[in-house]
């Protein structure tokens, strides 16, 4: 409904506090695959693609210095404007569902749109086509909507981090982690 559009927009916007802003530059990555379009859960009536898209947006919007790209087949770059209210933003995201095929290949989105990044933030199903080919030297953090046992991101490399759940709770670790990585206060 209209009606409680403004206030669920602005109760919205307003949560996207609770993620860090994350320094340097981030790459996110939100998958649009077909198999993205199954429920999140049995008890949900949000796809995996739809969650997806709320938290690469949140956290797109939250951390200023990032590339926001959907991918299925291909990859295409969605573009935020500053003072877009976030809901807004997620469902013109949503909209370009399909836009780029149906299949899971991150390497043209990674070949396209990777720059040197700081980070990369992926929301996936991980129902990948073929190997990932992770550039080196960015750490790479990989949300599983999907809950498969395979996973996109080869966790032994160093940076590379697989995340179970999705709530915004799972971004302050992003921040903790990098510290203990580069030796920084507090640890």
């Amino acid at each position: 409904s209209l009606r409680w559009g403004r206030a669920l927009s602005a109760a919205l916007d307003t949560s996207t506090d609770n993620i860090p802003a994350l320094r340097g530059r981030t790459l996110v990555l939100v998958d649009t695959s077909a198999s993205m379009n199954n429920a999140l859960s049995a008890k949900s009536e949000m796809t995996r693609a739809e969650a997806a898209a709320v938290f690469g947006v949140a956290a797109a919007k939250r951390t200023g210095k990032v590339d926001l790209v959907g991918f299925a087949s291909g990859a295409f770059e969605h573009r935020i404007r500053p003072g877009d209210a976030l809901l807004t933003t997620v469902q013109q995201f949503v909209g370009r569902i399909g836009e780029v095929g149906h299949g899971t290949d991150m390497n043209p989105a990674l070949q396209k749109f990777y720059k040197g990044h700081d980070r990369i933030l992926v929301f996936s199903d991980e129902q990948v086509a073929r190997r990932v080919n992770w550039p080196a030297g960015a750490s790479v953090y990989v949300w599983n909507l999907g809950g498969y046992a395979a996973s996109a991101v080869d966790t032994s490399q160093r940076g590379h981090v697989e995340l179970g759940g999705l709530s915004d709770a799972t971004f302050k670790i992003i921040p903790l982690i990098e510290a203990g990585r580069d030796a920084s206060w507090p640890f």
